[in-house]
């Protein structure tokens, strides 16, 4: 019967003393072994596993302090949008009150929140936020919402602001092109209606007025237009004629000197004759009327003040 391989392990003491001699079968020798790979293995385990955990763990700490700033910035933007939303609101008031200034009715209440108001689309984040029960899902619709509002509002806002001043330009035109202004200084003779014709005695309609004055006082344009007409009219002398749209004619007779041109822009205050005594004329003075629609009416009508005697 063959004899069992066994293994020696011979340990010298040194000196005289017999050495130590352990013997031990192959098995032991691989049950030693595999404890040694087994705690090799363990080892190797423990420290792989061990660093996923120290990468997430600083991955936490990364990601807390990113949504710790996130947190304060968001705080920011909402004060931001609730600075925006008093802006707006301000600017709502202010219309309302130029409407109200300019003669425009203003927008009512209900009408104007329903502008600005109005739902936000689904949004991808907000739905990816939601899915992974994020605490920032209302934050992030609050502000989406508030943006939209905003956004609407602006757009309502510039608008109205739009309406407003084509309205107000619309108005500055027509106003600038209404006469306002007396014609020249001077001293109110005879005023507009029937009086008696001073060369043939009898009543007659007068359709304008006569200032009195020096020959040479300076003639203005009573508001902004066009000259349509300069020349000599029978019994008016040298007279000027000025359209200033909207049917309104102004008309300047008894001068002594033309200064504008037919189809020339006029403003409002510009010279565009002297004072004369042209004409029939029963002495120096200016007649003066205002026309709407061919229709003559009382010039004083128009006057901001009315013509009195100057040095």
């Amino acid at each position: 019967m063959p004899t069992r391989r066994k293994y020696h392990l011979i340990f010298d003491k040194g000196g005289k003393e017999e050495p130590l001699r352990v013997s031990f079968s192959p098995w032991v020798l691989w049950i030693i072994l595999s404890l040694f790979l087994s705690f090799i293995g363990y080892a190797l385990f423990s420290i792989f596993r061990g660093i996923p955990y120290e990468v997430n763990k600083k991955l936490l700490i990364k990601l807390k302090q990113e949504n710790k700033i996130l947190a304060s910035k968001y705080k920011e933007i909402k004060l931001t949008l609730d600075s925006l939303r008093n802006i707006f609101e301000n600017l709502s008031k202010e219309d309302i009150k130029l409407r109200v200034l300019v003669g425009i009715e203003p927008v009512p209440k209900d009408i104007r929140e329903f502008g600005t108001g109005g739902g936000i689309k689904k949004d991808v984040t907000i739905e990816k936020l939601r899915k992974i029960k994020s605490p920032r899902v209302k934050d992030i619709k609050v502000i989406k919402e508030e943006l939209a509002r905003l956004k609407n509002a602006a757009r309502f806002q510039r608008e109205s602001f739009e309406k407003l001043k084509n309205f107000i330009k619309e108005k500055e035109y027509i106003l600038d092109r209404t006469p306002s202004i007396p014609p020249c200084k001077g001293v109110l003779l005879s005023g507009f209606g029937y009086r008696i014709d001073p060369f043939t005695k009898m009543i007659k309609m007068h359709e304008g007025i006569d200032i009195g004055g020096p020959i040479g006082t300076p003639i203005v344009s009573t508001a902004d237009g066009i000259v349509s007409y300069t020349g000599v009219q029978q019994g008016y002398g040298l007279c000027v004629k000025i359209n200033h749209g909207s049917g309104i004619e102004t008309f300047y007779a008894h001068l002594s000197a033309i200064l504008v041109k037919p189809g020339q822009p006029i403003r409002r205050g510009q010279v565009i004759g002297l004072l004369g005594n042209t004409g029939r004329s029963t002495g120096p003075h200016l007649h003066y009327e205002v026309r709407i629609g061919g229709k003559a009416v009382n010039p004083m009508y128009f006057m901001i003040e009315s013509p009195v005697i100057v040095d």
